[in-house]
């Protein structure tokens, strides 16, 4: 935030203000201000220092990522660098199955917070974390957390599409990709109108995958545009839905 003296009398003096709003570390900031003087019609103000804080967090901004329905976690250090003896008295934050705990350290005056989030869906996350402590200058401190959860298993492409039966290839295919490694996956079910298209599934050996292939059925199909779906019933079952868009223009 800028502020400044919009006239300086001839001879006088002006004054521009400059707040950096820096909970802690280096920085460096600067200003471009234009003049009517024609001997110096701008100039830049550099602004560098070091905001050092009551107390230091070691990680205010985390990412983290990987699949859902796994615990993701994170060690912060809490220290207090006026070395005053502080408490944590509550802790606050809307992430996903949100857990904390501290340990402190050297007589309360440093702290091991650790968290975990976890999610059952494949989603970003993004949020903080909000510590209330008792330190005399530090009521508040503030810990910005991103994260990302994958899915397990995925559908590609999520969509399939037909223009003109008549005119085209009608096979269709759709890959079930299994993300993480150590899952096993099993395709128990597909789910579909049968009467209007042939569906059937093959394991690819080389890959943690499925191959789907979708047929329409082109005789069954009234004229005019449809839209279906396919949802795939895995085994074990998934916390979230796999499912893929069928659909396009059917012509008399």
């Amino acid at each position: 935030m800028v502020s400044y003296d919009h006239q300086i009398p001839p001879g006088g003096l002006g004054k521009i203000t400059l707040k950096v709003k820096i909970h802690q570390g280096h920085f460096t900031k600067a200003v471009r201000v234009k003049t009517n003087d024609p001997n110096l019609p701008h100039f830049v103000l550099r602004l560098k220092g070091e905001i050092i804080p009551f107390i230091k967090v070691s990680s205010p901004r985390i990412r983290l990522q990987g699949f859902c329905s796994d615990t993701l976690s994170k060690t912060v250090k809490l220290e207090a660098l006026d070395g005053s003896i502080f408490n944590i008295s509550k802790v606050e934050s809307t992430l996903p199955e949100f857990k904390w705990s501290v340990n402190p350290q050297k007589d309360s005056k440093n702290y091991q917070f650790k968290f975990q989030i976890k999610s059952n869906v494949p989603k970003p996350v993004r949020d903080k974390i909000t510590i209330f402590t008792d330190h005399p200058h530090k009521k508040s401190l503030v810990i910005y957390v991103y994260a990302y959860f994958r899915p397990r298993v995925k559908l590609k492409p999520k969509r399939v599409y037909w223009k003109d039966f008549k005119q085209e290839a009608l096979q269709r295919t759709v890959y079930l990709v299994i993300k993480k490694p150590d899952e096993n996956i099993q395709i128990k079910k597909l789910i579909y109108p049968e009467k209007l298209f042939k569906v059937s599934w093959e394991k690819i050996n080389a890959k943690q995958a499925y191959k789907i292939k979708v047929v329409p059925i082109i005789n069954q199909f009234p004229s005019g545009s449809f839209n279906y779906r396919l949802k795939v019933i895995t085994d074990p079952p998934l916390p979230y839905p796999l499912e893929v868009t069928l659909s396009g223009i059917a012509k008399p």
